[in-house]
């Protein structure tokens, strides 16, 4: 029935609508090109993001302990100043971690959970340890828990790094065949159309394989009659 509807459309109508197939299908080429750019982005952008936080707070971690060794042991009002903004630093790297266990998953989570708390422990003994004079009697005991907590904390530091990292390549590979298979798949949408068209617009005895003048023994037997 809609190939019978299709026959009885005027030749004008038939450009019309070959146009708007062709406008449909560069559409869709522009829709599937715009997701798989935001797709990519923003995930992308995400990787990125988890990547340089983790990494931040690492640095920040560093320079924290190289700024607490030279304060401990030259106690100066410059070191002390560089000392507090390095550990102000720190903090706030520490704040700024993926902290979303929907979204960062179990085991960056858990590195995460552990430096966060481990942090507040060592802070609480770094604080004490900064303020006691170096005559104390316990005080190189105390100094060497202090530096046995930083030890820790950089090992998980380094370790959340890693997963991020390892966690952003997989999640990165996942994403690549997407991207390669989608024009593909643009391609076989547009073959689909134009192969509707092109059926819907055959001509019935064309179908049928009948050609539209008779047969050589059809025109013999005409000019004997």
């Amino acid at each position: 029935m809609l190939r019978n509807i299709w026959l009885t459309i005027s030749i004008k109508k038939k450009i019309g609508i070959f146009a708007a197939m062709v406008i449909l299908i560069m559409a869709l080429s522009a829709t599937f090109s715009i997701c798989i750019m935001n797709f990519s982005l923003g995930g992308f952008n995400t990787i990125l993001n988890d990547n340089s936080r983790c990494h931040d707070f690492q640095e920040a971690l560093d320079l924290e302990i190289e700024s607490f060794a030279d304060y401990i042991r030259d106690a100066t009002p410059d070191t002390r100043d560089q000392y507090v903004l390095s550990c102000v630093r720190t903090e706030r790297c520490l704040r700024s971690l993926p902290f979303d266990y929907a979204r960062i998953g179990t085991e960056r989570y858990a590195r995460t959970w552990s430096i966060l708390n481990g942090y507040e422990t060592y802070q609480a003994y770094r604080d004490e340890l900064a303020e006691t004079q170096v005559r104390e009697s316990d005080f190189v005991e105390r100094l060497y828990r202090v530096y046995k907590m930083q030890e820790y904390l950089q090992t998980y530091a380094r370790r959340l790094v890693q997963v991020t990292l390892k966690e952003g390549n997989d999640s990165y590979q996942e994403k690549v065949p997407v991207f390669y298979n989608m024009p593909y798949l643009i391609l076989a949408i547009s073959a689909v159309f134009m192969g509707f068209v092109m059926v819907f617009n055959q001509n019935p005895l064309q179908r049928a394989g009948i050609s539209g003048s008779p047969s050589g023994p059809v025109r013999q037997k005409n000019r004997q009659k």
